[in-house]
């Protein structure tokens, strides 16, 4: 299944490895790209920053070329102090995050975005603001001094270099809209506007336990999405439900579950508007993945549902709505 390209270069669908049956061999790579990602109409990868769950680490020269060869772009992802989410200190977490960016850059490739889960959701607001300030100061170090540049970055596009983006995630010090709204209310005004966010709102709805309205959560709902709309720089658009991360097949037009992607889709079309307004590059990511994300059957356990067409149905949807 071919998604076609998108007519102009407004819209940039990125695909996860997250539960996609990888091949070891360096020498399968470029055909796996093409195949499963570039024919598929995606732009490029996410992958995990280097670690145990990035098999790309084990030849960086390969990934270099592979690459180049199959004209795919790459999202790495970061994880400050890695899984499980251990109780620690802020300026830990900031050190874990300036090793994962040391080692990105290790690898000589050119991200166009770093994804970051950080901290935890059991920080202060005070701890998030001065971890902030240590990540910007590591991304201008480290990310930004080691001249890793996306391919067609030129002298005078310094908006293009590779930034950090801060995902609303559970565990994560953006677990919900309502930590996100006081970091905003006390981040130092050049931190607010360096902040660059990923929009997974799938966390926000399984925290809240609803899908918020502006009617019924005027007090934050709209403010948070103003906050989106003005800072992200990348979305995981995932379809949930508000016990469920993530759905198992998309619902037909006629069942009420599907007035909850339709709200999703309209979150995610007002911050892709946001996007645009500030001349952003547009970039989301269907991130679909395996269990226990993917729902199980109860008696046998197996997956419900196949993984690989839902991630092609909800990029076929996201290219017709964006």
């Amino acid at each position: 299944m071919s998604l076609g390209k998108h007519s102009g270069k407004s819209l940039k669908l990125f695909r996860t490895l997250w539960g996609v049956p990888f091949p070891d061999k360096s020498t399968q790579w470029t055909s796996f790209l093409k195949s499963e990602v570039i024919d598929k109409g995606f732009e490029g990868i996410e992958c995990c920053s280097p670690g145990p769950f990035f098999s790309f680490a084990s030849d960086p020269s390969a990934l270099k070329l592979v690459l180049q060869e199959s004209n795919c772009k790459i999202i790495f992802q970061a994880h400050t102090t890695d899984y499980p989410v251990m109780t620690s200190s802020w300026a830990e977490h900031a050190a874990s995050l300036r090793q994962k960016l040391e080692q990105i850059v290790a690898l000589g490739v050119s991200p166009e975005v770093v994804n970051v889960h950080a901290g935890k959701d059991s920080m202060s607001t005070g701890d998030i603001v001065e971890f902030l300030k240590a990540a910007r100061k590591s991304e201008s170090e480290v990310l930004h001094q080691a001249a890793v540049y996306s391919p067609h970055l030129s002298a005078s596009s310094s908006s293009l270099m590779p930034c950090l983006a801060f995902e609303t995630h559970r565990q994560r010090m953006f677990h919900s809209p309502f930590q996100l709204l006081d970091v905003f209310k006390q981040l130092p005004e050049s931190e607010r506007a360096w902040l660059k966010l990923n929009a997974d709102l799938s966390h926000f709805i399984v925290s809240l336990e609803r899908f918020p309205t502006a009617e019924l959560d005027a007090e934050f709902w709209p403010h948070t999405l103003r906050i989106l709309e003005d800072h992200c720089v990348y979305i995981h658009a995932r379809a949930c439900s508000p016990q469920a991360i993530q759905i198992a097949t998309f619902p037909n037009s006629s069942d009420d579950a599907d007035d909850d992607t339709k709200a999703m889709a309209s979150w995610w079309k007002r911050i892709v508007e946001g996007m645009r307004r500030r001349n952003v590059e547009v970039r989301v990511c269907p991130e679909y993945g395996p269990p226990p994300y993917q729902p199980v059957d109860a008696v046998t356990g197996k997956p419900v549902g196949d993984l690989d067409a839902l991630v092609l149905e909800g990029a076929r949807r996201l290219r017709a709505q964006l």
